[in-house]
């Protein structure tokens, strides 16, 4: 319900610009009727170290998170270069810059993410595209309460709630963000950040991605 309430602030805010916005992974908007922004997501969950992951869950992932958003800018791009404008906007994370063993996938194919965003932000700026990425930090959602819990299962831990209060206190916020806060930060790169800005990866973890 959070994610939708989202989504429709979300949508509101780019409707009174004339603007259009569509968060792919979850499906919560409706096109409006111009195409000028855009914003890419992804999947996730983990999977234990290299020599347990199968083929499978590999593809899975770089299908879901990096291909999609591939797929997804040569969808968008056309347009945006004939009307010489747009704002696109890519869901990166800080695990793409991190040493997560037990994340391999989920990380590499975000990393990959980051070097798409980097590429086509070089690409696109003689026609007035920009191209950046926001990495969400830790949230409180059902989908990330399901990956912690498979990780505190890769890890044999049993005292879950103590588990989750160990990996927040490594924000040095001291605690996690919510969805608002990741919509507010993309619809402020889609709308009113400096059209100078472009290339850019802007982190929205709480000081948990530090470099």
């Amino acid at each position: 319900m959070r994610n939708r309430q989202s989504g429709i602030q979300m949508h509101r805010a780019l409707q009174r610009h004339r603007r259009l916005f569509v968060a792919v992974e979850l499906n919560l908007l409706e096109p409006l009727s111009q195409q000028r922004s855009r914003v890419f997501s992804g999947k996730r969950n983990p999977a234990g170290a290299v020599e347990n992951l199968d083929d499978k869950f590999w593809y899975g992932h770089v299908a879901g998170n990096l291909t999609s958003v591939f797929v997804s800018l040569k969808s968008i791009v056309p347009v945006m270069r004939a009307q010489r404008s747009g704002r696109i906007v890519n869901i990166t994370s800080p695990a793409s810059r991190m040493a997560l063993p037990n994340y391999l996938a989920y990380a590499a194919s975000k990393a990959g993410v980051d070097a798409v965003t980097r590429g086509a932000a070089v690409a696109l700026a003689p026609y007035g595209v920009t191209v950046n990425a926001v990495a969400p930090g830790m949230m409180d959602t059902p989908m990330q309460r399901i990956t912690e819990q498979q990780l505190a299962a890769l890890e044999g831990r049993n005292d879950f709630e103590v588990f989750l209060a160990e990996r927040t206190r490594r924000i040095p916020l001291g605690r996690r963000t919510d969805c608002a806060t990741v919509a507010a930060t993309v619809v402020w790169l889609a709308l009113d950040a400096p059209d100078y800005i472009t290339a850019e990866r802007l982190n929205a973890s709480g000081g948990l991605d530090k470099d």
